[in-house]
């Protein structure tokens, strides 16, 4: 059985730290060395959109009052997770509590086995920081999602933690199309059979963006995860 600890209150950072406090004797860090913080930044100009730097705050003040060994923040987005850190103001709250700030998306990477909308086995690059880490806190914001219906905090782990390799690069104008493109398309389209074959073909040979190769149908995406 999971402990839930459900507060209401004007001040995030607030709310936070007593959950965090009724939540204390469940959260067991003895003997671990790599505690990860897993925001999530879904875009640093709209900032209702990520995971607030004082929930960061709060989370890593609570962390470092019963834990004096490695914190490592990690974000994996669609441009590079320091713009992100920076804008959002998370590097001066990282060096007052001595946590390390990284970009997933960086690699080093080991290899997972999902399957594909059909149950075929389907290999990809995950995460080798967040899958040796020894303590994974999940810091996101509950928000709707085109695939899963919603999307909490094991999908916060999971889908930023896959390697995504950008055609072009990440900062590039070829990025922009292409999601602007991707975005344009209706669900039905988007996951029918030969999209889907289209899409992969140009995927694993264009780049590896395992990110897009996880998103199959409904089933498949939520039974990987």
């Amino acid at each position: 059985m999971s402990a839930v600890a459900l507060i209401r209150g004007d001040s995030r950072e607030e709310n936070i730290s007593r959950a965090l406090s009724l939540l204390g004797d469940e959260i067991n860090l003895k003997d671990r060395s790599c505690v990860l913080v897993k925001p999530n930044i879904v875009s640093h100009l709209h900032p209702g959109a990520s995971t607030s730097a004082m929930a960061l705050k709060a989370v890593l003040e609570f962390l470092r009052g019963r834990y004096g060994g490695r914190i490592v923040v990690g974000e994996g987005t669609g441009f590079p997770a320091m713009e992100g850190y920076k804008k959002l103001g998370y590097i001066d709250i990282a060096k007052k509590y001595d946590a390390e700030l990284k970009d997933l998306s960086a690699g080093p990477w080991i290899e997972i086995d999902v399957y594909d909308r059909y149950l075929n086995p389907l290999r990809l690059h995950y995460s080798s920081l967040v899958a040796e880490s020894d303590y994974r806190i999940s810091l996101c914001l509950p928000k709707t999602h085109d695939a899963l219906r919603v999307s909490l905090a094991i999908k916060n782990l999971a889908m930023a933690s896959l390697k995504a390799e950008i055609p072009g690069g990440r900062n590039s104008l070829s990025r922009s199309i292409q999601r602007c493109v991707y975005e344009k398309i209706p669900p039905w389209l988007k996951y029918a059979r030969l999209v889907d074959s289209m899409k992969k073909f140009i995927v694993c040979r264009a780049g590896v963006n395992d990110r897009v190769r996880m998103h199959q149908s409904y089933p498949s995406h939520n039974f990987n995860i």
